[in-house]
């Protein structure tokens, strides 16, 4: 089975504050037994990455820490996508469902698979809901 991993759900799997960090690690762990392939767009470092310096900076994580963590998401196995299919299929998504071309692109890739993402974002959850490809990290494994 393949997911789409966005950036606030490998956020969430370090940031205990986020509160779903359980259902994350379920994920990573499923992840490492090659139960679920995660697939993320070409964007998904530099997301995750930047996430990590606001962390850092509003004082959530210490710059070190959120450098290692920034290594250990970066370590997992996640198959990476050119940008191209996911970006032009999200375009459409983001003036129908208001959401940032960043996000729409994670669900175009979702679209292209044939799959799901996954998101911490409960927002992007909500807006999305009625096309059938987020789920919320919160109800994984349940």
């Amino acid at each position: 089975m393949e997911v789409v991993l966005d950036a606030s759900t490998a956020l969430a799997w370090m940031m205990p504050d986020e509160g779903l960090e359980e259902p994350a690690t379920r994920l990573v762990r499923a992840s490492q037994r090659w139960e679920v392939r995660l697939c993320a767009p070409s964007l998904f470092p530099y997301e995750v990455a930047n996430g990590l310096r606001r962390a850092a900076r509003v004082g959530r994580v210490s710059p070190s820490t959120a450098w290692h963590t920034l290594q250990d998401i970066l370590s997992l196995e996640i198959a990476f996508f050119s940008h191209e299919e996911a970006i032009s299929r999200g375009w459409w998504l983001t003036r129908s469902h208001g959401i940032s071309l960043y996000d729409a692109s994670y669900l175009g890739l979702a679209e292209q698979l044939g799959c799901q993402c996954l998101t911490a974002d409960q927002r992007l959850a909500n807006a999305a809901a009625d096309t059938g490809l987020v789920r919320w990290i919160g109800d994984y494994g349940r």
